[in-house]
């Protein structure tokens, strides 16, 4: 059975890099939550 995608190349292409900057500015925002948590307790 063939799995046919509802989006095109353009917007799986586009959803991939959305998410991939959306790791980067969690983890940034981690490190800073972890680095000022543990500086002023």
């Amino acid at each position: 059975m063939e799995k046919i995608s509802p989006y095109s190349l353009k917007e799986e292409i586009f959803n991939s890099i959305i998410h991939g900057v959306g790791i980067i500015i969690s983890i940034a925002a981690l490190i800073t939550m972890v680095f000022f948590s543990s500086r002023y307790g």
